[in-house]
């Protein structure tokens, strides 16, 4: 084999990896759109003025559901339940209004229900948030309403009120569209 034809050789792998994003899609989507996936990208925001921010990375292909989802701002080495969230049918859940927090100002599970529905999807095992992050990885299998997951939304709970430790307590959410 000659240098040339050597040199050309070797490239390819560089060329393929360097092309591999372009090749991925419009506008960011993950390489696993390309290839049937659906993708969803969703931005945590802080419930109860918990400082929480994080995001999601939702992958559906064939029946399975894959998550990445990422927090910081969490109360340190307490445990973090998270779910995925949605209302009946086709009515598309959202996250919660300050407003509609109690007279006492700190927004219950319970009240947050009416605006992202009931557990759809059981992010477990939970994670306790070694120094106030998590980095949760989790594959499902999914059907039914959730095989379609652009009406819900996600929830991480879990902050102290009045000195006391609300594993329900909503603490950051995000839409999923």
């Amino acid at each position: 084999m000659s240098r040339r034809s050597l040199a050309l050789a070797m490239s390819l792998p560089l060329v393929a990896a360097v092309a591999a994003p372009a090749a991925a899609g419009h506008h960011g989507e993950a390489p696993e759109a390309s290839r049937g996936a659906v993708v969803h990208q969703v931005e945590l925001h802080a419930l109860n003025d918990s400082g929480v921010q994080g995001k999601a990375v939702l992958v559906q292909r064939d029946g399975v559901l894959r998550v990445h989802l990422t927090a910081r701002g969490l109360e340190p080495d307490m445990l973090h339940p998270q779910h995925i969230h949605g209302l009946p049918g086709s009515a598309e859940a959202t996250c919660p209004p300050a407003s509609a927090a109690g007279d006492d100002g700190v927004l219950t599970l319970v009240e947050g229900l009416p605006y992202y529905g009931g557990v759809l999807v059981d992010l477990a095992p939970y994670t306790t948030a070694p120094q106030g992050h998590i980095n949760y990885h989790r594959t499902f299998e999914v059907t039914g309403d959730v095989a379609d997951l652009t009406d819900e939304a996600i929830v991480v709970h879990g902050a102290f009120v009045d000195g006391q430790y609300v594993a329900s307590l909503p603490v950051a959410c995000g839409t999923i569209d």
